[in-house]
């Protein structure tokens, strides 16, 4: 189910109070308007009444598509993840629950940007595994790191373009972009197959940090 509400909110512009709508939930089959909105970055802007100023208010929310059997929790602190784990167990344990109807093949991630949430929407909506892709994120850090040193620190997101590529952003630097090697892609989801398996279960969060307990490597990013 689809859950939202009104919420007031004053303009940073110019003062005005108006009410902005703020989705707690949002299932993309059921409301597929919204999720349009939301693919095409609408979801979280609202327009002033008075000035007409482009507002953007970023908000917890649960995306979920029953489709691809998948859940993003976008959450702001580890209570937040604390509280959508709690929500998860609660649901496995009561498949009966109303509105909800998931099984053990569904998939739970919780992020903590808005950045991060619309990369895991767009790596679902176009049929990938966003665990192969962090992979794919830190060989290419990785490669490039010592020619590159700022590389390290820089953020990768996917961006679904055609080809497909990742947008590369480095602090000072500016915002770069590099096609997504779908080659390289598909070796390490063969080549890390068990691997990927065994540190997926019961894990929500799945960034650079995960990936790095798959290839062994030792220092946290």
């Amino acid at each position: 189910m689809s859950r939202h509400h009104l919420s007031p909110f004053e303009c940073p512009k110019c003062k005005t109070e108006y009410e902005i709508k703020v989705w707690e939930s949002l299932n993309a089959e059921l409301s597929p308007d919204a999720k349009i909105q939301l693919l095409e970055d609408k979801l979280f802007t609202s327009k002033c009444p008075n000035c007409s100023a482009d507002n953007t208010v970023i908000y917890p929310i649960l995306y979920h598509d029953m489709k691809n059997k998948t859940m993003i929790q976008l959450v702001f602190n580890t209570e937040g993840e604390e509280s959508f784990r709690n929500t998860i167990n609660k649901i496995k344990n009561n498949p009966n629950l109303p509105d909800i109807a998931v099984d053990s093949d569904y998939s739970y991630r919780v992020v903590f940007n808005a950045n991060d949430f619309m990369e895991k929407i767009y790596i679902l909506e176009n049929n990938l595994d966003d665990r192969v892709i962090e992979i794919v994120k830190l060989v290419i850090k990785t490669t490039y790191v010592e020619k590159n040193p700022e590389i390290n620190d820089s953020i990768m997101l996917f961006d679904p373009v055609t080809p497909y590529r990742l947008a590369i952003f480095i602090n000072g630097k500016g915002t770069y972009s590099l096609e997504l090697d779908m080659a390289l892609y598909d070796k390490l989801a063969e080549a890390y197959k068990s691997k990927i398996t065994e540190k997926s279960v019961d894990i929500m969060c799945i960034n650079q940090n995960w990936a790095i307990s798959v290839l062994d490597y030792e220092d946290e990013v």
